[in-house]
């Protein structure tokens, strides 16, 4: 992504926000464009944004999980992983804090 793509998407992000300054939307994606950015400090503050606004969504969450990674404060991004899984049962926490062990497949499985 260009330096001129990321203004452009923060500037996007910044519209939607002051139209629909209620709804987690342009916050998770000024979240999600700091973090491939590398603002990691900056994508905390627009996941939580997010957060704030729908905390029954993970997406904000696992932005900001990412993020804290980055800055080294892993302590921050497991209970972000933890409260995944209380809002999203089903969606698994992110990849990094998982066992990578695969189970064997079962019999009924192969038939």
């Amino acid at each position: 992504m260009g330096k001129g793509d990321f203004e452009k998407g923060l500037a996007d992000c910044g519209t939607m926000i002051t139209k629909q300054p209620y709804f987690p939307t342009g916050y998770r994606l000024q979240g999600d464009l700091y973090l491939r950015k590398g603002e990691y400090q900056k994508g905390v503050t627009a996941f939580t944004n997010a957060i704030q606004r729908s905390p029954g969504l993970p997406s904000g969450y696992i932005g900001r999980a990412e993020c804290y990674r980055h800055l080294g404060q892993t302590s921050k991004a497991r209970a972000d992983e933890m409260r995944i899984t209380r809002v999203a049962p089903a969606v698994p926490a992110p990849a990094k804090s998982q066992p990578q062990a695969v189970a064997p497949a079962s019999s009924e499985a192969q038939q």
